[in-house]
């Protein structure tokens, strides 16, 4: 009976493959079509398209962190388009090119139960989808830091593969700054199974060069926005200790929330570990670039810190599935282990079910169709060489027009001085008065709190500057029309013109 129950499941292994690709489809087709826009995702798409432009980041224009986005993104937007319905769909394509390395690396090492534990972690967590799909950094840093991962479980075998591995992390750590922490934990990892010398040569070297390479020439070109941009302006974030509190709070609940049954399990094997320890240092790794990497965002002064533990989700499925694989394994036949994975299954897609739709736009429009809208109409009232001034570039690209500088920036400056905001490519608040009240701008595209946030603290801004903009606006500038919840989301775009 059991060897013929133990068929029944072997025969289903293929089908297993089948169902987990169309999730896959389903998952990519859903985010990257339905799924909620982020006013990010124009920012992140500019940036690409100055790159395009032979626009070097930092001296050029303002972006706030490492530098391969912008110039591998501009590479596939000179091929492809500048759209962000184009960068999601090219998300989903690495996204699943990154899935199938994975799975070939998870079967190599724990065969089909390890496998099919891995694909229900990793395909029951909608809102790690989401955020790989959407135009912003979490894919590309996801695809190097997994690739680098996959490579160091073949490191054994040849030292320049080990090179190569964090060469990789040296890429993601040049995409997004905080990954510098997993290329630390890759060098004291190899450190401790490596001697001194071969450790210098394979492991510490060919890394640390790369990620010198990779930055150098901007320090070179422009050192003091370079420096501005990769470190002050994420140590000058200040928001008030309430504030703070709530995001933390926030963070646990989310935390819980999009990767509570992850964590159940994490906790489960902290608390059996003496039952189930597995034997193999590369899940050490996984387990220890995961924490370091949640760490040290903990103490951001910023909201959603669990979208920026994206990246690494690939690295936590991994880690629980070696776990898991460890845990069954001691199962006294494969029945009962089947009856452990289905178990897990039911954990797993029981949190995609309540958090599926979280990410999906609710609104009757397609999200980056309302975009599309204000961009339109945008077209209609200027000319082809106008400049428009917006903090959501999304729109000046797809209306075909140039933003006006430095409004990609995505805020007005209030404690910096003006000389060094023209430096650095930033719009002092006064300066944007100035240009208001000469009547410069053929079109500005704001929303109801432009105006709130300080950049670069992502404070409040000061209450009184704030009502002498407002003010210079209606002097000056006709509130031609109002897109509700267009492009933001959340937030109304309106659309303002020089008064007659």
């Amino acid at each position: 009976m059991l060897t013929e129950k133990a068929s029944i499941i072997a025969a289903l292994k293929p089908s297993f493959i089948i169902i987990a690709v169309l999730t896959f489809i389903i998952w990519g087709m859903l985010f990257s079509v339905l799924g909620k826009s982020h006013p990010d995702e124009g920012n992140y798409l500019m940036s690409a398209y100055q790159s395009g432009k032979s626009l070097i980041p930092y001296r050029d224009f303002a972006f706030t962190q490492g530098p391969v986005y912008p110039i591998l993104y501009s590479l596939i937007g000179k091929s492809f388009g500048f759209r962000i319905s184009m960068f999601r769909h090219m998300n989903v394509f690495l996204h699943f090119i990154l899935l199938l390395f994975i799975s070939l690396s998870v079967f190599y090492l724990f065969r089909w139960t390890g496998l099919i534990t891995f694909l229900v972690i990793y395909l029951s967590n909608p809102f790690n989808f989401y955020s790989l799909t959407v135009n912003k950094l979490y894919l590309i840093t996801a695809f190097f830091i997994t690739l680098g991962s996959i490579l160091l479980l073949r490191s054994h075998e040849k030292n320049w593969i080990i090179a190569f591995a964090g060469i990789f992390f040296s890429i993601a750590a040049a995409t997004r700054i905080s990954t510098v922490i997993i290329l630390i934990v890759f060098w004291l990892y190899s450190f401790r199974r490596m001697k001194p010398v071969k450790w210098l040569i394979y492991s510490f070297l060919p890394s640390f060069l790369f990620l010198v390479l990779l930055y150098l020439p901007f320090f070179l070109v422009s050192f003091d926005n370079t420096l501005f941009y990769l470190i002050s302006f994420h140590l000058s974030r200040e928001l008030p200790f309430k504030n703070q509190l709530m995001f933390k709070f926030d963070f646990l609940i989310l935390l819980m929330r999009y990767y509570g049954p992850a964590l159940i399990i994490a906790l489960s094997y902290i608390l059996w570990r003496p039952l189930i320890e597995p034997k193999l240092a590369y899940l050490r790794f996984l387990a220890l670039a995961y924490l370091m990497h949640l760490f040290i965002h903990i103490p951001a002064k910023v909201p959603y810190v669990y979208e920026y533990l994206t990246p690494t989700f690939p690295l936590l499925a991994l880690w629980l599935t070696g776990v898991l694989y460890y845990a069954v394994n001691k199962m006294p036949t494969d029945i009962w282990r089947y009856k452990i994975i289905s178990f897990i299954a039911i954990l797993f897609i029981s949190g995609a079910i309540i958090t599926g739709r979280d990410n999906i736009s609710s609104k009757s429009e397609f999200p980056l169709q309302k975009v599309i809208t204000v961009a339109d109409y945008v077209k209609s009232i200027t000319r082809p060489d106008d400049s428009i001034f917006s903090f959501n570039p999304a729109i000046t690209i797809a209306a075909k027009r140039n933003i006006y500088k430095s409004s990609e920036s995505g805020g007005l400056v209030f404690t910096i001085d003006r000389q060094r905001c023209r430096k650095l490519n930033l719009i002092h608040y006064e300066d944007f008065m100035e240009l208001v009240g000469k009547k410069d701008i053929p079109v500005i595209v704001i929303t109801p709190i432009t105006f709130d946030i300080s950049f670069p603290e992502c404070a409040g801004s000061p209450l009184e500057a704030r009502k002498l903009i407002w003010k210079k606006l209606r002097e000056n500038y006709t509130l031609d029309k109002q897109f509700p919840a267009s492009g933001l989301e959340s937030e109304d775009v309106e659309i303002w013109i020089p008064t007659n």
